[in-house]
């Protein structure tokens, strides 16, 4: 009975062992069989609270797989990107010319611009030009074009011009309301004649005479010769459709003094001969645009005598190389054709610091015609010349940045 006693015993030690290594596995207690947080000793803590409920520890894990999945995802998506941007920046590296002892041909850049070291005639022909569209009648348009003996003006269906005396300042004077002049040559004779009555106070200057058409040039021709015989009116005065005063970029001066009255036969003018204070104007006038048209020393070129009185318009930066080298418009129409865009131009710089390009386009007779242009230009001309090209004049910059 005593040995059936100590083997009832032992096995009941024996279960009780197992239940409580059963129940640490489980993390369930012998006693209440519920759920139990480990205990800060405790040497190994779970991965995961296990539950009573198989379900939520297979939901639990599930959970985790799809956070890891995610993570994953991302993972590669964002190695995927590096490459790609790896790959682009590879491939746009010019390899041949790194490894190559080849150095480009510098091209000329009189504005000391600095460069990339890849760029190309291509790449810098698309970042510095930009074009403007002329047409082929354009070639006899513009304030730079010649009109003389041996080239005549030819004339539009309706001249763009305007009254002078509703669009002037009030700096200077204009004989009569029938005088008209192109605008921006108005615009042009506004500045410089505020600018002369702010350095003088003088406001005597007065126009008398601008645009003309064939017929009226035709009048004042026939008066001339009537009074003064014809050799003298081939001196100063050209025949209709050969005259300046067809472009309306060309004015006669005179000067509202009494003191100062030339009479010719039953013809009073007041004359401007340009001295004292009014050659300040003589001086200044190619800041605006302007060119004393027949001077002394150009007869033999313009075959017409000298007219201090005679100004004509023709853009700023051709009006400061004419001045700056002493030529008649003749000459200039022949100088600037050794300037071209692709090859060298010439700059000239006013005395407000405004740098000018110049430079010659040959025609080609056709409408639609592309005329390259500075992409660093504030503004630009394009006149014709009235023969077989166009001349355009940039503003480029300013010394003073």
């Amino acid at each position: 009975m005593q040995n059936q006693q100590n083997k009832n015993t032992a096995n009941t030690r024996t279960q009780n062992q197992n239940v409580s290594q059963r129940n640490r596995r489980t993390g369930q207690t012998r006693s209440t069989q519920t759920n139990r947080r480990p205990t800060t000793d405790t040497k190994y803590a779970p991965a995961y609270t296990r539950t009573t409920h198989p379900h939520q520890n297979r939901n639990i894990k599930r959970k985790k797989q799809r956070r890891g999945a995610v993570s994953g995802l991302a993972v590669c998506l964002v190695v995927m990107i590096f490459v790609s941007l790896s790959l682009l920046i590879v491939r746009s590296i010019d390899w041949d010319y790194i490894f190559s002892d080849k150095t480009r041909r510098p091209f000329e850049n009189p504005e000391n611009t600095v460069y990339g070291p890849y760029l190309t005639d291509a790449e810098r022909e698309g970042y510095l030009t930009q074009y403007a569209t002329v047409n082929a009648a354009d070639v006899h348009r513009g304030s730079c074009i010649l009109v003389n003996f041996d080239v005549p003006y030819i004339f539009e269906e309706e001249e763009d011009v305007y009254s002078v005396y509703k669009n002037k300042s009030k700096s200077y004077k204009v004989t009569s309301g029938s005088i008209f002049l192109r605008m921006e040559t108005i615009q042009a004779m506004n500045s410089m004649m505020d600018a002369f009555y702010a350095e003088t106070e003088n406001r005597n200057v007065m126009v008398n005479s601008g645009f003309r058409n064939a017929k009226q040039q035709q009048q004042v021709y026939d008066s001339k010769a009537e009074l003064n015989g014809a050799d003298y009116a081939e001196q100063y005065v050209q025949k209709p459709g050969y005259s300046e005063h067809h472009t309306g970029y060309a004015m006669d001066l005179a000067v509202y003094d009494e003191g100062d009255l030339e009479v010719e036969g039953d013809e009073a003018m007041w004359t401007f001969n340009g001295k004292d204070e009014y050659f300040w104007i003589d001086q200044n006038c190619s800041q605006y645009g302007f060119i004393l048209r027949y001077s002394a020393s150009k007869e033999d070129v313009t075959r017409i005598s000298y007219e201090s009185w005679h100004y004509r318009y023709v853009g700023i930066g051709n009006a400061l190389a004419i001045q700056n080298m002493g030529l008649a418009l003749e000459e200039y129409i022949n100088f600037i054709r050794d300037y071209s865009y692709d090859g060298t131009r010439y700059y000239i710089t006013a005395n407000n610091g405004d740098i000018y390009c110049l430079y010659y386009v040959k025609s080609n007779g056709s409408d639609g015609q592309k005329i390259p242009i500075p992409k660093t230009a504030r503004s630009y001309q394009i006149s014709g010349n009235n023969i077989d090209g166009f001349i355009v004049s940039a503003l480029v910059g300013n010394e003073q940045g």
